[in-house]
């Protein structure tokens, strides 16, 4: 009698497929659930963790201020970062600097949206979503250069959450 153990082959994986991209709003910083306060001009760093598994693609970020999806070119872009391909079990960060611009308008309150997804779900030539993508968003309400009460009217004060 023979003794011994039996040892199968281990297993095979095939190539790891892309999920999207899953944004940790509740680690964002700034926080999204209170309203900016910013002066034109001023810069803020952006930090928002994420997971995805990318399978080779690299991830692309967006920040627009105004966004809106139905109109085009819908808002105005304001900085954009390529982070490098990883997998879902790594810990990554969406690090954006955002100049906050001048506002011509006397709407002080604005919205600064984050698109995060993969490079190939982006247009090219505008940098905005393709209509079949589903991107991770972020939303900051935002106050620009805001002095006067009222001038926020119809949109959260800083003391509710949006």
């Amino acid at each position: 009698m023979l003794s011994g153990c039996l040892a199968s082959d281990p297993p095979t994986y095939g190539k790891a497929e892309q999920t999207p991209p899953y944004l940790d709003l509740t680690a964002a910083d700034p926080d999204v659930y209170h309203v900016l306060v910013e002066s034109s001009q001023s810069s803020r760093e952006i930090n928002v963790p994420f997971r995805s598994e990318d399978a080779g693609e690299e991830i692309f970020a967006v920040l627009i201020l105004n966004y809106d999806p139905n109109v085009a070119p819908g808002g105005q872009l304001q900085t954009f970062r390529l982070v490098p391909p990883g997998t879902f079990d790594q810990d990554r960060k969406i690090s954006l600097t955002w100049v906050v611009p001048e506002i011509v308008s006397q709407d002080t309150c604005q919205q600064l949206t984050l698109l995060v997804d993969h490079r190939s779900a982006f247009d090219e030539n505008t940098n905005r979503p393709k209509p079949s993508s589903e991107p991770a968003v972020a939303t900051w309400w935002v106050n620009i250069d805001g002095t006067a009460p009222g001038e926020l009217s119809g949109c959260p004060n800083s003391t509710e959450t949006p």
